[in-house]
C-alpha cells in the first residue's frame, strides 16, 4: 500500500480545452493546469454509445473536476471519495445520458444535470492511501429514466481474479506530456469511451487490475466498473501518477465491507445467483 501514488483521474483543468471546445472560464480551474489541443480518444479505448452504457453520469464540481458515476437509484450516484471530498459547500452537477463532453463543460451546460442535495464519503476514506476512496451522491430530485437514462444494480460479490471488467468514461486520451505539477496533461474524450482491463487481486475493500495500454487516465475517477453487467468497482487510483504503473487500484462496491456501507444508506445488491 506505501507505494501507491494517487493518479488523480480526477484532476483536468480546462482552461486551455475550453479555447478548443467551448469551455467557458465557469468550468475552468483557477490554477494554471493546461491541457493538449487536439480531441483524441481514451488511451487505449473505443468510442461507444451511451445507450449501451445507460448509467454512466458525469460528475462536476463547482471548481470544474470532473469525474465519472454510476446511477445506482432513481436519486443515488456512486463516486468516488476524492471527487467529492473537500469540494465546499456547492452542490456537484450531476449529468445522466450524455455522450458529449462539451455539452456537459461549457456554461450553461448543453446537457440535462441534476444537482446534489447530500453528499456521503466513507467514514474511513484517507488521502495517504486512498483507501475506500467512495462517495454516495444524492441528488436534489428523483433522475427521470428512460431513453440514455437507467440505474445499475450493484454485484452481490466481486468478480474472479482473471476476469474481464469494464469501465466507461470521458477522461483524459494520452499522457504526452505533464502539467506542472507531474499529472497528464491530456485532453478528455468528447465522446464516451470504453476500456476492459484484467482482475489481478481482490483485497476487500480494493480491485486490482493489471495495468496494459488500454487504462484510465484524468477525469476517469468515480467511473463506474461493471462484470456481467453488475456494478463491482469505482475507478479510484494506480501505482504511478502518469497514468501508467504496473496495477491500477480501485474502490470495490462488491465487497462486503463496502456492500455494508451500501446498506446503511439504502442501496441494496442485486440477488446472488
Amino acid at each position: 500500500m506505501n507505494s501507491k501514488i494517487l493518479v488523480a483521474f480526477a484532476i483536468l483543468l480546462f482552461i486551455s480545452t475550453a479555447q478548443q471546445q467551448g469551455v467557458s472560464k465557469k468550468h475552468s480551474h483557477k490554477k494554471k493546469h493546461r491541457g493538449s489541443s487536439s480531441l483524441k480518444r481514451i488511451i487505449g479505448g473505443t468510442d461507444v454509445d451511451i445507450s449501451d452504457y445507460k448509467y454512466y453520469v458525469g460528475v462536476i464540481n463547482a471548481k470544474s473536476v470532473f469525474c465519472g458515476g454510476a446511477l445506482v437509484t432513481v436519486n443515488r450516484v456512486l463516486t468516488a471519495a476524492h471527487c467529492a471530498a473537500g469540494k465546499g459547500t456547492q452542490p456537484l452537477n450531476v449529468f445522466p445520458g450524455t455522450q458529449s463532453f462539451r455539452k456537459m463543460a461549457v456554461s450553461p451546460p448543453e446537457a440535462p444535470y441534476y444537482n446534489t442535495s447530500d453528499v456521503k464519503i466513507h467514514e474511513k476514506y484517507e488521502t495517504k492511501h486512498y483507501t475506500y476512496d467512495i462517495a454516495i451522491l444524492y441528488l436534489d430530485k428523483d433522475v427521470k429514466l428512460g431513453g440514455n437514462v437507467a440505474t445499475i444494480d450493484v454485484a452481490p460479490k466481486p468478480p474472479p481474479v482473471g476476469a474481464s471488467v469494464t469501465l466507461v468514461g470521458h477522461g483524459s486520451v494520452s499522457c504526452d506530456s505533464l502539467d506542472e505539477y507531474g499529472f497528464c496533461a491530456g485532453d478528455f474524450s468528447e465522446s464516451l469511451q470504453k476500456t476492459d482491463m484484467k482482475v489481478s487481486k481482490v483485497e476487500d475493500p480494493e480491485l486490482y487490475l493489471k495495468m496494459t495500454p488500454n487504462r484510465p487516465c484524468q477525469g476517469d475517477s468515480g467511473g463506474p466498473f461493471t462484470y456481467k453487467g453488475q456494478l463491482v468497482a469505482v475507478a479510484s487510483h494506480s501505482s504511478s501518477q502518469h497514468c501508467q504503473g504496473t496495477a491500477d487500484v480501485e474502490t470495490l462496491t462488491s465487497g462486503k465491507i463496502m456492500l455494508k456501507f451500501l446498506a446503511n444508506s439504502g442501496i441494496t445488491p442485486a440477488n446472488a445467483d
